[in-house]
Formats: structure tokens, C-alpha cells, sequence
């Protein structure tokens, strides 16, 4: 459609002829049903039948190429600075940001400084699509580039010639200052990470088309590499579940995860990363029920703490849950255990039948009889 649009002239390539039960004529027939109408099929757009495994039709491609570029009378400037577009970028563990660039016009050499809108750096290797070094490659040329002191986007356009840069690194900080807007939706948000940029995008996007209709899904932060403290300390204050696709977790934002009771989800597939988040997505606002307390007695009160005793009549207390309190069917608000006792010692459970001594944190006053629900405190996982 954009080429047809854009008017563009183009040659197709039909790829992988070598395979058993490839079917050109049925290719053909495929392309007419689009409207694009080769050369003996009622057409004037040229073709070729290849295959890159033995090379069979590759050279006759290129001579269509080159007469269609003669036709079209194509010429660039050597003069002009060097520019074209990011077809990939990512972060290479031995060779470090390596984008894959193709050039549309100008020539570009090693040693050039070079700009997209959100990076910038200096070309320090140069390579053609044979992974050669070369000092320098002209138009309609991909080449592989090094020097680039932060990763570019996809589908940037980057030229030789300085282009005014944005604040990328403000983004995390505006996103995570943003006031979320009212709403009674509950909201999950994500720190998404990927391996590379065409992965991050894809992943991004699935996300975004996830349906939720009774859920808000927010992308706080996306961005390539390992996941760092940076990233957990940016779920910490914004309350985001982290997900990973092909990355790693190093040992640092582990342990901080772990401390700060971050969720951390990671696959190397990501359709079971996808199936991960919709099932945080299915289980938000539905925490799990561990425990009930009804209780005998109000020692004290000072400010929003209160020291009570009761007895378990289900499931188990854990030390620092959260609770919500009810009187009869009717919630009357919500804390969290500050403290939790069991004959005078301070343990970090009290299973049912068991009575116990607890300081906890609410603005609702309680009364005997009242009871206190717990629910299960969300424990990360770094697999």
C-alpha cells in the first residue's frame, strides 16, 4: 500500500525456490490478488525467482535493480552529508551499541560524528551487509555502525549533520511525576525491558492491544538491556510490576527487588511473557484471602497505630500483610500489621485456632468483635 501510494518503483524478489513444495505461479497469482501485476501477468513489474542458499537468480536480481535504477534516473550528492534511516540498534555485550542503518543519500564514513533525535556519537566501525570493515559506503547501502554513545530508536532517520537532540533520559522521571488521571479502573503498570529494539517494539505493542476493559494498563518506562537497581528503584517509587523479555537481571536489582517486595516477570519467549502479564492483569484487585482474625480485645491507641489481641479462626497472619477491617459484611477500612505476637514474642506467623498480640496501622477505629481480613503480601519473582 505505500508503495503504491508513494508511487514508488519497485522489483519483486521471490525468495526460498530451492524448498520443496515452493510454488511460484501460486506467488504470482497471490501478488495479482493485491493488485500488483508482474511482467507477464498482465504487468509491467519486474521479477525474479532466487534463492540466497545456492545463489541461484541472485545476480540476475541485481541487474533488475540496476535497470530499475537507471530508469528511474536515481543519483545522490557525495557531497551532502551522510543520511538515512535505523533499521536496528542494540546492545551488543562484547562490541557494545551496534545499529543497522541504510543510507539515502550522501556517503558515509568512519571517524564522522553522527545524530538521530535521541542519540548521538562517532563513527567508530564501519561495516558493509558482508560484516567486512570499510571505510566508508554510499546510498541504497545497509551498513552496521559503532559509536553511538546511546541507543538510537527504530525507524529514525540520522544524518552526519547535527540534529537538535530530545531529553531521553527525562523521559523515566516526567512519566513516573505524571498525575494519574482519575479513575475508578484499577491500574497496572509496567517497566518493560527487551533485548533488543525490535523486540522492545513488538512486546510494546501486543501490550498496548491487550484488552482491558476493567483494567488501565500503564507503560511507565520501556528501554533495552539487562534490568538494573535504576529500573527497580523506578518500580519502587511508581508501584510498576517489571517485565523482561531476553534479559537478564543482575545481582544488584535482584536483591533490591527482593528487599523492596518489587515483582520482577521475564521470558525468553514472548508469548508466555505475554500470558504472564495478562495474568497479573486477571488478578489485580482480586488479592488472595490468607487469613481472618476476629477480635477480643483494644489495648491502645496512638495516632493511626492501634495494639490489639485476637484470635486466628482462619487460614494464617503473616508479620506486615496488609489487612482490611470489617464489621459484618461491611469494610471499614485498611492497614497493614506493624508488628505481630504470639505469648509476648514477636513471630513472623500465627497459624488458625491461635491466639496473638498485634500493633497495626489504620485511620478506621475498630472495636471487639470487629474482624480483620489478610491478604497475601506480593513476593517477587526473578524467573
Amino acid at each position: 500500500d505505500v508503495l503504491k501510494t508513494t508511487k514508488t518503483q519497485f522489483v519483486v524478489a521471490i525468495s526460498k525456490i530451492d524448498k520443496p513444495g515452493a510454488d511460484i505461479e501460486k506467488v504470482k497469482n497471490e501478488l495479482t490478488q493485491v493488485e500488483v501485476l508482474l511482467e507477464g501477468y498482465g504487468g509491467n513489474i519486474s521479477w525474479q525467482a532466487i534463492s540466497s542458499k545456492s545463489g541461484q537468480g541472485i545476480d540476475e536480481l541485481l541487474d533488475l535493480i540496476l535497470l530499475a535504477a537507471e530508469i528511474e534516473e536515481l543519483t545522490y550528492s557525495p557531497e551532502s552529508e551522510a543520511s538515512g534511516i535505523i533499521i536496528e540498534a542494540k546492545i551488543d555485550s562484547q562490541r557494545g551499541i551496534v545499529a543497522t542503518v541504510i543510507i539515502k543519500d550522501g556517503i558515509l564514513r568512519t571517524g564522522k560524528d553522527i545524530f538521530t533525535k535521541s542519540a548521538k556519537g562517532k563513527i567508530k566501525i564501519l561495516e558493509n551487509f558482508l560484516g567486512e570493515k570499510v571505510d566508508e559506503l554510499t546510498p541504497s547501502s545497509p551498513a552496521l555502525i559503532l559509536g553511538f554513545e546511546t541507543l538510537p530508536q527504530i525507524g529514525e532517520e540520522f544524518s552526519t549533520k547535527e540534529i537538535k537532540t530530545e531529553q531521553t533520559e527525562l523521559i523515566p522521571k516526567l512519566k513516573a511525576e505524571v498525575v494519574e488521571a482519575a479513575s475508578k479502573l484499577p491500574v497496572i503498570k509496567l517497566i518493560i525491558k527487551a533485548d533488543v529494539s525490535g523486540s522492545l517494539e513488538t512486546l510494546s505493542e501486543i501490550i498496548k492491544s491487550l484488552p482491558s476493559e476493567d483494567v488501565k494498563i500503564e507503560i511507565i518506562d520501556e528501554s533495552i538491556g539487562d534490568i538494573t537497581d535504576g529500573n527497580v528503584k523506578l518500580a519502587q517509587s511508581t508501584k510498576s510490576i517489571i517485565s523482561g523479555f531476553k534479559v537478564n537481571i543482575n545481582k544488584v536489582a535482584e536483591n533490591l527487588a527482593r528487599s523492596q517486595e518489587i515483582k520482577i516477570i521475564t521470558s525468553d519467549i514472548i508469548y508466555e511473557l505475554i500470558k504472564k502479564i495478562e495474568e497479573e492483569i486477571a488478578g489485580l484487585g482480586l488479592p488472595k484471602i490468607v487469613g481472618e482474625l476476629e477480635i477480643l480485645a483494644c489495648f491502645s491507641k496512638k495516632g493511626k497505630k492501634q495494639l490489639i489481641g485476637g484470635k486466628v479462626i482462619s487460614g494464617v497472619i503473616k508479620n506486615k500483610s496488609k489487612l482490611e477491617m470489617k464489621i459484618g459484611e461491611e469494610i471499614i477500612g485498611s492497614g497493614k500489621i506493624l508488628n505481630l505476637q504470639h505469648k509476648k514474642q514477636d513471630v513472623v506467623q500465627v497459624e488458625e485456632g491461635k491466639e496473638c498480640g498485634l500493633m497495626f496501622e489504620s485511620d478506621a477505629i475498630i472495636e471487639v468483635g470487629n474482624r480483620l481480613i489478610f491478604y497475601k503480601s506480593q513476593v517477587p519473582s526473578t524467573k
